[in-house]
């Protein structure tokens, strides 16, 4: 069962109305430069098939048998990758400037493909003839190494979860690792070698990787099929990372009926609770859709749930529209009437065709609570074709979790100009509308089986007309910047090292 952890949750309701204000000109400042701010181009998602192998850094020590340090790559997937444009980079035990050396190629699946780095004046054996060739002098001890997909030198942190970072491993008195540890300290005559030869991928350092005698494998090496080994899952987190605000909680198997345990299984965004002394984050649980409500703004700060194939059948839309009377009393509860010769829609959260299991089940999507003022523009184009393409993700086997809402004040409806409020001051219009998704295969533990190759979608639309025959594609981002636009912290219950991955990262596919 999904429970809602409340330990540690903070009041929001002094902030939430001056987030509002801070939103929209953040959203148009970021309209406006951020394609020329650094960094901001789109980054590409992590391979979820070639890790770092092998580290050894004692070439060419006394006592060392190579005369050159090395990385190791290994392709634990059943297709060929191409890594032309990615690129090995090293930093220091605590340092934050990454050297960077550049690959090219292919791997076949089940190959090593081995990176040759600086030579000593000792050793006496040379490598493998090497995939890839770079200058750097590795520590024979301690160091951090991130297998990369673009070959620009990673900045800021030395511990640089970076939505570009395919793999990384940090050794002996690293910084920063995966996991709760770092792989084991390397000597002159030890390297650090993935367990299962390769195929052991668990996200934590400390487990997948053992001392042991150098043996580096190139790209001519007998190939290695990764049968029986265990699937990715996040195992931890680096010791300076936050916890999670809530505990993970086992989803409920997707055969048989729905359920309304599920809705926050990946976290309460806003650390919304069901107490009417908290009107500006409310929290209404339903049994087809969790959400936040603000009182004064007289729409949901956002709505969550969990769709999977057991919600989508063949009830008819309903189209019966009210009022939720389930508010705390005195609360103005908006009419289904309201937004009429407004200009803009009632636009759902939770879409009437996510809900056709059963009848209540679709009429549950037309409480007013779930509504928002949406320009028909925007509800009608790219964000109903972002939901009919969500059905599609189900339908071809996959779960997910989704969150949504509006921010900010003001849209452009039918009627032209900005409208601020409608239904008499009662309901604020949002100046965007934004939505964040997991995406991952049905099955059990959800949570658990988040890790850092997890699909996400984000998007931020602004509330406008003439978006209509706009693609939804456009307006993705990473789901960071939905946090930044917002103040919620999605999917809080994933593990920390893997949030960082997954919510940096913008779609592509």
């Amino acid at each position: 069962m999904s429970v809602v952890n409340h330990a540690g949750r903070k009041t929001v309701s002094a902030t939430l109305r001056l987030m509002a204000v801070v939103a929209t000109l953040y959203f148009i400042f970021l309209a406006a430069f951020g394609d020329s701010l650094p960094g901001f181009e789109p980054a590409r998602a992590a391979s979820p098939n070639v890790v770092i192998s092998q580290v050894y850094g004692g070439g060419g020590n006394g006592g060392s048998t190579f005369r050159n340090d090395y990385i190791e790559l290994f392709n634990r997937s059943t297709a060929e990758v191409n890594v032309t444009g990615w690129s090995v980079q090293y930093a220091s035990s605590a340092g934050t400037t990454w050297q960077v050396t550049v690959l090219s190629g292919t791997i076949a699946p089940g190959a090593y493909y081995l990176v040759q780095e600086a030579a000593g004046a000792g050793g006496t054996v040379n490598l493998p003839t090497p995939d890839a060739m770079g200058s750097i002098a590795m520590s024979a001890t301690a160091a951090k190494i991130a297998l990369v997909n673009s070959t620009v030198a990673l900045t800021g942190s030395g511990c640089p979860f970076d939505a570009s970072v395919v793999d990384f491993v940090g050794y002996g008195s690293a910084s920063c690792f995966e996991g709760s540890a770092a792989a084991p300290a390397l000597t002159n005559t030890t390297a650090d070698l993935r367990n299962g030869s390769g195929c052991m991928e668990t996200d934590s350092n400390s487990a997948d990787f053992a001392s042991g005698s150098p043996n580096p494998r190139n790209s001519s090496t007998t190939g290695l099929v990764c049968d029986g080994v265990p699937s990715p899952s996040p195992s931890g987190s680096p010791t300076a990372s936050p916890s999670p605000s809530g505990s993970p909680t086992p989803t409920p198997s997707p055969s048989g009926s729905p359920s309304a345990d599920s809705h926050l299984t990946m976290g309460n965004p806003s650390g919304a609770v069901t107490d009417a002394n908290e009107p500006f984050n409310y929290l209404m649980i339903k049994p087809q859709y969790a959400l936040s409500y603000h009182r004064d703004r007289g729409i949901p700060n956002w709505v969550s749930w969990h769709l999977d194939s057991t919600w989508i059948g063949s009830a008819p839309r309903q189209d019966d529209f009210r009022a939720d009377t389930t508010l705390p009393a005195g609360w103005y509860q908006v009419l289904q009437t309201d937004y009429s010769g407004s200009g803009f829609d009632r636009g759902h959260h939770t879409p009437s065709a996510d809900r056709t299991s059963t009848i209540p089940d679709n009429s549950a999507t037309f409480l007013m609570t779930n509504m928002m003022p949406q320009a028909p523009d925007n509800n009608q184009g790219p964000w109903e074709r972002l939901e009919s393409y969500c059905r599609t993700l189900v339908a071809a086997g996959n779960e997910l979790y989704i969150v949504a809402g509006g921010t900010g004040t003001g849209g452009t409806g039918s009627n032209g100009g900005v409208t601020m409020t409608v239904a008499n001051g009662h309901v604020t219009v949002p100046a965007q509308t934004w939505k964040v998704i997991i995406v991952i295969p049905v099955g059990d533990n959800d949570v658990a089986r988040v890790n850092k190759n997890t699909r996400t979608i984000a998007v931020i639309m602004p509330n406008t007309q003439g978006i209509r025959a706009v693609d939804w594609h456009t307006y993705r981002v990473s789901v960071d910047k939905v946090e930044a636009l917002t103040g919620f912290n999605f999917f809080s219950n994933v593990a920390p090292v893997t949030q960082r991955i997954i919510e940096r990262r913008v779609d592509t596919q």
